[in-house]
């Protein structure tokens, strides 16, 4: 098997070529058998090429154009800046609330009267003022 590049796809060769485009030039490229191969290379427009080579336009042609490529997306949030560093908030699982039982509740009422605290005795001898 020999890997051929024709320099003028629109050429007819007699033979199928898969054509893509390399650079700016259109290209046409095929695998061919010895026997094929040695006719078509008498042909000034024809050249061999190597196996990596390709299977590097063979991999151009199934790509499809630069411009048709789809672009990968990052979903972003529209109320943030796009070119600020945010820091990651860390999400804590919820945990039920602990729950106290209490058996016996003492409820001061502010309408009772509370029994007046005593005076406290002024220990330095001085009078207030």
């Amino acid at each position: 098997m020999k890997y051929l590049l024709f320099k003028d796809p629109n050429k007819d060769y007699g033979v199928p070529i898969a054509v893509t485009t390399v650079g700016v030039l259109r290209q046409g490229f095929g695998e061919f058998s010895d026997g094929v191969a040695e006719k078509l290379l008498q042909d000034s427009s024809v050249v061999e090429i190597t196996t990596g080579r390709f299977q590097n336009l063979k991999k151009k042609l199934t790509e499809g154009g630069v411009s048709f490529r789809q672009l990968r997306t990052v979903p972003q949030d529209p109320t943030k800046n796009p070119h600020a560093h945010y820091a990651e908030e860390e999400v804590e699982p919820q945990s039920e609330p602990d729950v106290i039982e209490v058996d016996v509740v003492e409820i001061d009422n502010p309408l009772e009267e509370k029994p007046k605290a005593k005076p406290r005795r002024n220990k330095g001898g001085r009078k207030r003022k």
